[in-house]
This record gives structure tokens, C-alpha cells and sequence, in this order.
């Protein structure tokens, strides 16, 4: 039973033991990856909605740990741009299923994608991939103890206990 109760409280944005710090740490992964993600869409000359893509990407936290595909760990904010850029590509697949599941909050069909051409799934993956090395050039200018630095720090630990968790993982 203890394991099923694991599962769920990773299986949900925010989990309810910690409710403030991960209501803060959501908004800290997420708020960046909306900004870059408008910046890539207005660059691309893309109209989007950006309810639809802030719920994407709140709707992508549980499966960006699960549904990695390479890479055992995330990075933390002090790591390489390397390391970041393939923690970054880690998470698309995570993101796609949010981007799913944010079209079925709005009302599409439950069995079918939603209805995007090369260029969109391009632009979702660019911002995701492009947010972490850009986030991670804060890392000079923050301190140590930061609460932005750390709740980040936090949910890439939660990212590894997801994929440490997650069926996919084939060690």
C-alpha cells in the first residue's frame, strides 16, 4: 500500500504533504519554461494560447522523471550546459504527454493527438531543450541558499525518483 500511495503523490503536480513548497517549485519549473516557450513561439511567428501551454507544462511534471529518455539524472543548476541541454531533451517526451493531456482539459477527443505539423513539435521541444542552459545562466548571479536555486534543485531530485520509479527504467 505504501507504494501505490508513492506512486500517486508522484503522479500528481503538486503533492499534498508539502503543498507550499511544491505549489513554489512547480512555478519555479514551470514559469521559465512558459517565458522561453513564448519567445520561441513569437520568434517561429506561432500563435498560441498561453494557458494552454503554462497547463502543458504544469501537466508535464509527473511524467518528465518517468518518461525520460536517456540519461539517469537531471542536472542540478551548477552542471555543465551539456549536461543541462540533455536533462532538457529528457523532459520533451514528458512534455508532449502534457501537452496531451492540457488538450483533453480543453475538450479535444480522448484518442487523438491533437493536430500539429513539424514546425510545433519543433518549437515545444526547442523550448524545452533551450529553457535549462538559459535558466542555468542564473546560476552566477544567485546565491547559494536562493529559494529559486533551491526548489529548483528540489523537483530535479523529484525528476530522479520519478525515473527511478517508472516502469521505463530498465536497470
Amino acid at each position: 500500500m505504501e507504494s501505490l500511495y508513492f506512486v500517486i503523490n508522484n503522479a500528481t503536480p503538486v503533492r499534498w504533504k508539502n503543498l507550499q513548497g511544491d505549489v513554489i517549485g512547480d512555478i519555479t519549473h514551470v514559469g521559465p519554461e512558459v517565458l522561453v516557450a513564448n519567445v520561441i513561439n513569437r520568434l517561429f511567428g506561432a500563435k498560441t494560447d498561453q494557458f494552454e501551454t503554462a497547463l502543458a507544462h504544469t501537466l508535464s511534471i509527473p511524467f518528465i522523471g518517468g518518461a525520460q529518455p536517456f540519461g539517469e539524472k537531471h542536472a542540478k543548476m551548477e552542471s555543465s550546459y551539456t549536461d543541462q541541454v540533455f536533462s532538457g531533451a529528457s523532459g520533451v517526451p514528458g512534455l508532449f504527454i502534457g501537452y496531451y493531456l492540457a488538450g483533453v482539459f480543453r475538450g479535444e477527443n480522448i484518442l487523438r493527438w491533437t493536430k500539429w505539423g513539424v514546425m510545433d513539435v519543433i518549437r515545444v521541444a526547442l523550448s524545452k531543450i533551450l529553457t535549462r542552459p538559459i535558466f542555468t545562466s542564473l546560476n552566477k548571479v544567485l546565491a547559494k541558499d536562493n529559494a529559486i536555486r533551491v526548489n529548483y534543485d528540489l523537483m530535479q531530485a523529484r525528476f530522479d525518483i520519478q525515473g527511478q520509479q517508472s516502469n521505463l527504467n530498465y536497470k
